[in-house]
């Protein structure tokens, strides 16, 4: 729209210039007062008239030349400005018109003749100016109507490019629509999908948690199964085993009984842990016994008749004195309780293990272990070293008696197969557990006591006394009792008693306490050696060994006395 204005504009003072160049043109024309001769192209120079002019006729003819004149120049102007717009035309036409009318008011009244040849002029000009503008017009209504054709044509390519940005539009919208369905279905799509995603990943945490519970469940019911069912109890069944029995059958009978708290945890776990070739027979199970306990038991195997249910345990350990031995019995080692007691006396048992009619009981039911038994009057007491060391129950029958006498029993089985070989190393029982006793108490493993009872025996063939601490401590009574290095070096060699073996030699009255299996089996195989003196760090345990006096005292030195100072 601009720039139709701009070209308007221009065609306006493009006119205006010419038409002022022309007027001044014919201005000069008229001022040289020569004869004016209209000669146009179309008609010849024979058929213009020529007649001299007066001064009115030569200001009608220089007026008619000056209207000719802006005529031609309009014409002019309108084929230049043929690309103008009409409203241009319209204005140029106008403004020429108004010219014309103001040039003829001011033409003064012409004579006749003047007319006439005015008139005849006009209309020579006239038809000079049809057939101009004839052609003129022609031209313009070619261009009017190519003009309008090409508008027709612009106007059908903008109807047909209105046509088809219509349907590229309605084309557009249908896609748009297509779009727009085609992404809601895929946000439906992805919608069901992320629902269909969050379910399935609920579903597998709720899996993942309920995997992982009945896990810990089955572990811990596995865990628990395989330990006692109730390990407080303190209470014994009896249970029988028949013949042929597999683990799963014991396994039923065990948790029928309420020994075991799951049958088929006991099937499992003994096949795992290769447990078998169980035997038939009568057993005492606890609910407070494991599954490793109830299995090693089975494999023992049972009695052929039903035993009292045990009520308890005591323990005797490796080394302990007959007084000790008092001491625990009174303390059941099955209960979870320390505190547990058993119907037991310390009292009642040192009664019975110093009664002259218990002592010749057990005399004439183990012979051979007691035959070389010490004289009361020479020992504290006479079954000392007598009493095996092990783990025994007890049931609401057993009494002090039975038990002491389980103790001697138990003995009398581990030293039977010696018996023989005691005799042809003329030795005798008592001998030999007395040296047991000793080796039991210094040496802390069974290397150690197999040399120190290699040294003892080293001594002995010598005529040397075997100088033994633990022998005075037994003798002043504080056997048993925890005691500091100190107080284990300023122990009183010259204290007047038949256990004083650094004054006394020989093996001594009787044993000072109650050997294990491995300190009898140390003294019935000794390791040989050449060594007569032994010390330990009572720091690390280790026992150093000396072959002379100066040696052992260096050692002594070292190991005892700089660690008291």
């Amino acid at each position: 729209m601009d720039k139709n204005k701009e070209n308007e504009q221009l065609s306006q003072e493009s006119f205006k210039n010419k038409l002022l160049e022309q007027m001044k043109a014919n201005k000069d024309t008229t001022n040289s007062n020569e004869e004016i001769v209209v000669v146009s192209e179309d008609v010849p120079v024979e058929d213009v008239p020529i007649f001299e002019s007066s001064p009115n006729e030569e200001s009608v003819i220089k007026k008619e030349n000056e209207e000719e004149t802006s005529q031609e120049n309009v014409s002019d102007i309108r084929n230049d400005s043929n690309s103008s717009d009409d409203t241009s035309l319209k204005v140029e036409n106008d403004s020429v018109q108004e010219q014309e009318l103001e040039e003829k008011s001011a033409i003064p009244e012409l004579t006749e003749p003047a007319l006439k040849k005015k008139d005849e002029a006009l209309k020579t000009y006239a038809k000079r100016n049809n057939n101009s503008s004839t052609d003129e017009d022609t031209k313009e209504l070619n261009n009017l109507s190519g003009s309008k054709d090409m508008d027709n044509e612009s106007e059908d390519k903008n109807l047909s490019f209105g046509n088809e940005l219509d349907d590229k539009s309605e084309k557009g919208h249908d896609e748009t629509d297509e779009s727009i369905k085609s992404h809601s279905r895929r946000a439906q799509k992805r919608k069901q999908k992320s629902i269909a995603g969050k379910i399935i990943a609920t579903i597998s945490v709720i899996l993942l948690i309920l995997v992982a519970v009945a896990g810990f469940l089955g572990y811990r019911f596995w865990s628990t199964s395989t330990m006692p069912l109730d390990s407080k109890s303190t209470t014994y069944k009896s249970v029988e085993i028949p013949e042929g029995s597999g683990n799963k059958l014991i396994g039923n009978i065990l948790e029928k009984n309420g020994i075991i708290k799951s049958a088929t945890v006991f099937q499992y776990y003994t096949k795992f842990k290769s447990s078998g070739n169980f035997k038939s027979g009568y057993y005492n199970f606890s609910p407070s016994m494991n599954l490793d306990e109830i299995s090693d038991k089975l494999v023992e195997g049972g009695t052929e008749k039903p035993q009292e249910p045990v009520l308890g345990k005591v323990v005797i350990p490796e080394g302990y004195t007959l007084e000790q031995i008092a001491e625990a019995i009174t303390k059941n080692a099955n209960s979870k309780n320390k505190k547990g007691k058993t119907p037991f006396s310390k009292d009642e048992f040192i009664k019975v293990l110093t009664d002259d009619n218990f002592i010749n009981k057990m005399k004439e039911k183990y012979p051979l272990m007691m035959e070389s038994l010490p004289d009361k009057k020479d020992v504290k007491y006479q079954l000392e070293g007598y009493l095996f060391p092990a783990t025994y129950d007890y049931t609401k029958n057993t009494t002090v008696e039975s038990l002491a006498e389980d103790m001697l029993f138990t003995m009398n089985t581990n030293l039977s197969p010696y018996y023989d070989e005691i005799k042809s190393k003329s030795l005798t029982v008592n001998e030999v557990l007395s040296l047991s006793a000793l080796v039991e108490k210094e040496g802390a493993n069974d290397e150690d006591r197999r040399m120190i009872a290699q040294v003892f025996y080293n001594r002995l063939n010598a005529g040397m006394p075997l100088q033994s601490n633990i022998a005075i401590l037994y003798a002043e009574g504080k056997s048993g009792q925890k005691t500091s290095l100190k107080e284990d070096a300023a122990i009183d060699t010259n204290i007047d008693s038949p256990y004083n073996l650094y004054v006394h030699t020989g093996f001594g009255p009787g044993p000072v306490a109650n050997p294990g299996i491995a300190a009898i089996k140390a003294v019935m195989n000794p390791k040989a050696n050449d060594y007569l003196f032994f010390v330990a760090d009572v720091s690390t345990g280790k026992v150093y060994y000396s072959r002379t006096l100066a040696e052992h005292e260096e050692q002594v030195q070292k190991y005892v006395n700089d660690q008291i100072n």
